[in-house]
């Protein structure tokens, strides 16, 4: 069959000819297809990380915020309601003292997301006769699967965007960085069940489905844009700012930005439907805060607001020891230096993406609890960096037409925030906040790190 695949006649041809020819062919499929490879072998890869990671703590998959998001699924389908509904944490989310119903602050938008995943374990634990509480060990299971899912798809799309402006490799060598380099892999592996990977995945494919509906304006994109748009505002309201990306994607002067205008203002049927998408999203959410406590409206988060907006704590939410963004992400710097060179090119949507970093560090440093409490890192920065891509791929570019010597030390130092963050990671223990954690406690965790 080989042989009949490279069209080769054995009795005729050499034997060095035959396997130069087959290695040849092999080279040139390789070639041809390594997009595929590398995101099966990522998709595989992803999987088997999570499920190692998280084989001794998998009661920490559903447990504290994560539960508060997934709670609407055994809700709905298992307990026929929020009355009966068991609580694993039970000091975070208690139940109302009239109806006795079970109360989360939380949006149902990451549930709706996980859907898929839970079904799947729902159905297996029904034939195999495990325990379908939605609780069980397999839902867990289902979790992991769905935070490997939404952190690859975002990767995938992000690719797509970032190949329709540079070449293959430029992807592909992104995508690791991001991944691997940022605390996205610690909520891709070991956070499935936070918020975080699916504003990613939404954030990401917003930009994506955006650079489509600039080269060609349909009902299907406006459709869409605004569906995933309205899920991740939904699911984060600080995640509004996306709409910046809508509006200011490729924009960079008054020219660009006149014509933007006039492309919206020439398709405001468009806008309108983007709006009533993100509007009927809404509506589900609506109607179980009007079941728990009869308001169709509610500010679901209480006491938590945004306390310090007078006092913004921008330092530290940047650089503090309790969860400071570029002290335990420090790739990030590279994509925010990518960022600098774009703006001086006018190019990779950078303008947009500066407005949209620099008020979302506001809005997370105006938060009553900046660190974002238990946590690995600036969590609250893992959907930017669907945004921070174009920048990162921009500066991985730009470096291969510089000097070798330069370009080999900047490969390296990629390497050393790939490890560093890889091996922060394994080492986190879920209590990275408080009075308790000093740069000194920080020093002590990071010595042994690089202790081969």
């Amino acid at each position: 069959m080989l042989i009949a695949i490279l069209k080769i006649n054995p009795d005729t041809v050499q034997p060095e000819k035959y396997y130069g020819n087959y290695i040849y062919r092999m080279n040139v499929m390789l070639n041809r297809h390594k997009a595929s490879i590398f995101f099966l072998m990522l998709a595989a890869g992803l999987v088997f990380l999570s499920f190692n990671f998280n084989i001794k703590r998998q009661h920490a998959i559903i447990h504290a915020d994560a539960e508060g998001y997934y709670m609407y699924l055994p809700a709905v389908f298992i307990y026929n309601g929020f009355e009966a509904l068991p609580v694993e944490t039970t000091s975070q989310f208690p139940r109302m003292e009239d109806s006795g119903k079970v109360f989360t602050r939380y949006t149902y938008g990451v549930a709706l997301l996980e859907l898929p995943f839970f079904l799947g374990a729902h159905v297996l634990a029904v034939l195999s006769g495990a325990n379908a509480d939605g609780y069980a060990p397999i839902y867990a299971s289902g979790i992991m699967m769905s935070g490997v899912f939404y952190a690859w798809l975002g990767l995938l799309f992000l690719f797509r965007e970032i190949k329709s402006r540079y070449d293959v490799w430029t992807g592909i060598f992104t995508v690791v960085c991001l991944l691997f380099g940022t605390n996205l892999y610690y909520y891709t592996i070991g956070a499935p069940g936070m918020s975080h990977v699916y504003s990613f995945f939404l954030f990401a494919m917003t930009l994506f489905l955006t650079g489509k509906y600039y080269v060609k304006p349909t009902v299907r994109l406006a459709l869409c844009i605004g569906f995933i748009a309205g899920l991740s505002v939904l699911i984060r309201p600080t995640n509004i700012l996306i709409g910046l990306l809508i509006l200011g994607y490729d924009v960079y002067d008054a020219d660009t930005l006149r014509k933007r205008i006039l492309l919206l203002k020439n398709n405001i049927f468009h806008i309108f439907l983007m709006a009533l998408c993100a509007a009927v999203l809404l509506m589900p959410q609506m109607a179980y805060w009007q079941y728990i406590a009869d308001q169709w409206f509610m500010y679901s988060y209480g006491n938590q607001t945004f306390s310090n907006w007078n006092q913004p704590k921008i330092i530290e939410v940047l650089f503090d020891v309790q969860n400071g963004w570029l002290v335990y992400s420090p790739m990030a710097f590279i994509a925010l230096i990518g960022l600098v060179f774009a703006s001086m090119k006018k190019t990779m949507t950078a303008p947009a993406i500066w407005l949209i970093l620099i008020l979302s560090i506001y809005a997370f440093a105006s938060w009553w609890s900046w660190c974002f409490c238990a946590a690995f890192g600036g969590r609250s920065f893992v959907e930017l960096y669907a945004l921070l891509a174009l920048p990162l791929a921009f500066f991985l570019n730009k470096i291969t037409s510089w000097n070798a010597l330069v370009k080999a030390g900047i490969i390296f130092l990629l390497c050393v925030l790939i490890f560093y963050n890889l091996k922060l990671s394994y080492a986190y223990n879920g209590l990275w906040e408080g009075p308790d954690w000093t740069w000194q406690s920080l020093k002590a965790v990071l010595l042994p790190i690089f202790e081969f």
